[in-house]
This record gives structure tokens, sequence and C-alpha cells, in this order.
């Protein structure tokens, strides 16, 4: 992929999505590349047209260089703060699992034996320990997964939204689940067997090659998550969650609001490794600033650019 495909170029390439043009048009290509991913490849198996395999391209050419994409000037109307976008590609998976060419006998195979099914909020997709029988691909909703301490108590790692497909490590390794996974909202997935899922591993070097990228990609964000929330303090770890969390749910819906989104108390300590008094006091702490705005589960995000100073206080 050459250099030289400009924003511009690429924005105006885009369906009739005006609303969508408007939001990404002042962001590089890192951003734009990451939204176009997030609209066209929300089906399992579905092609992708032209644009969409431009960007699969450019994403990898991207992600190599994203250091000199980051310190592009922002436009007037970039609705992200100053290294938002390097915080996010810290702590998030890279997105999708098939290769853009992938042949179409393994897309049949995959597609005449997935079974689509729906898991409603609380969910358990499948247990700690338990057999994997097979991997799953996020179609629609929120799933996050959760770990058990020694005392029985539930630490939530990751979560997983519309095009990861997640699952088959310990198909890989031929071990049990080293963790739980639940559906935060309700959700719809495409299920693989194990069997058909190794068949099209065994058969594709194409496949073969996109999931061993994804999990190099992957141990360098686990290491990341793992140094943050077991050596940062509290306030910190709430900031960066808000944050994560915001990328999660969807930026900037509303004017003058960066991010808004319902999640309980009880589950955000339990992803930022805290119980849940010390969470209420760091989120009352940023209410008083400004920062947030919060009425019952749903957060507010008024001022990110506060939080990043939290997390980056040498920036």
């Amino acid at each position: 992929m050459a250099d030289g495909i400009s924003d511009s170029w690429m924005v105006s390439r885009l369906p009739s999505l005006n609303s969508l043009t408007l939001c990404i048009r002042s962001l590089p290509s890192y951003c734009i590349i990451l939204v176009e991913l997030r609209k066209w490849n929300n089906s399992l198996l579905g092609h992708k047209n032209r644009i969409c395999s431009i960007s699969i391209s450019y994403f990898c050419f991207s992600r190599q260089h994203k250091n000199q994409l980051l310190v592009k000037k922002k436009g007037k109307n970039d609705i992200y703060p100053e290294h938002f976008r390097e915080l996010i590609s810290k702590y998030r998976f890279l997105p999708g699992f098939l290769p853009d060419n992938t042949s179409e006998e393994i897309r049949r195979l995959l597609q005449e034996n997935r079974s689509i099914k729906t898991y409603h909020r609380g969910k358990y997709l499948f247990h700690e320990g338990s057999v994997p029988r097979g991997v799953f691909y996020l179609e629609e909703g929120i799933v996050y997964i959760q770990k058990a301490d020694e005392e029985g108590n539930e630490q939530v790692v990751y979560f997983y939204r519309q095009g990861d497909l997640f699952g088959y490590r310990p198909i890989l390794c031929n071990e049990p689940h080293p963790v739980s996974a639940v559906a935060m909202e309700d959700s719809i997935l495409s299920f693989i067997p194990r069997d058909i899922f190794l068949k099209a591993l065994n058969q594709s070097g194409e496949l073969a090659r996109k999931l061993l990228e994804n999990l190099s990609f992957e141990y360098t964000v686990w290491t990341n998550n793992v140094y943050l929330f077991s050596r940062k303090p509290v306030k910190v770890r709430v900031a960066l969650a808000l944050l994560l969390l915001s990328d999660l749910f969807g930026i900037g819906k509303r004017p003058g609001i960066f991010s808004e989104f319902r999640i309980s108390r009880d589950l955000l300590a339990a992803y930022t490794g805290t119980v849940k008094e010390t969470l209420v006091r760091n989120l009352t702490h940023f209410k008083e600033k400004g920062i947030i705005r919060t009425s019952g589960q749903k957060i507010t995000v008024l001022h990110p650019e506060q939080l990043l100073k939290i997390v980056y206080p040498e920036g």
C-alpha cells in the first residue's frame, strides 16, 4: 500500500453516512480505518467491498507507523483529545479475524457450520475451567470476560465488542477456559464448533497467519493491562477505565458530550480492581471537578482531556 492515500480520499469514498463522515472528517487515517471496520466488518463471513479491503491494508501500514499518525495536527472539529488514539491502541485488540484473501472454500466451511445464538444480559457463554467447545464471533452487543481469585472475587479483565473473535486460545493450547465470558447486554454471536475451527485453521495458511498476528498483538495488550491495573493508583485506573469504556460504547453521539454509557458500579469496580466504595469516591471526585456526570448507572464523560491528564500526568 502506497503512502499517498490521503484522509480526504478515504472519506470521500465512504457510503452515504453523512453524520459519520462529519464526525470523522478531521481524524487521521488510523481512526478512520477503525470506524470503517466497525461499519463494514459486522458479519462473520460477509464479503468486504473495495474500500474495506483498502482500509485493512492501510491499517497494517498505519499500525507500524502509528506514532507519525498520532502527532498529526488536530482539526478544529476533532472530538478526540490528544493522546486518546494512542491510549486506545495500547489496550484494544485488533479488529476482525478473517483475512481479506480468505478463500471461498474456507468462508463456506465456516458459514455452513456456524450457529447464531442470542445471549441475554447476564447470561454466561462459558465458565472458567470448562472445556472449550468452539469459538465465538460477536455480531452485536458487548461481552466481558472475568476471572475469579482465590477468594472467589471476580475481576473483569476485558470487554469484547462487535467484530471480535474469542475463545480460540484454549483450543489452540488444548486447555480449559482460563476465564468466564458474560453478556453485558443482549448480544448476538456466531458460534463455530471446535472441529470446524481447527479444520479451517489447518486448511488456510492466511487464517493461521492472521490469528498468529492477533495473538502477538494481544500479548502486548495483556502486558499493558497487567502493568497498569496492578501498579497504578485507583484514581488512574478509574480514569483509564472511563476512557476505554467511552471507546467501547461509542464517542461523540451528542453535542458537548464525549461519551455516555450505563454500567453498574459493581461491574466497574471489578474492572478497575477496587472495591465499590473506593470506586464511588473517585467517581464523586470526578463529578465535583466537572469531568463527568452521573445519574444512577449512567455515566456521562464531559472532559476526557482531564481524564487523560490523570493517566498521563507528565503530558
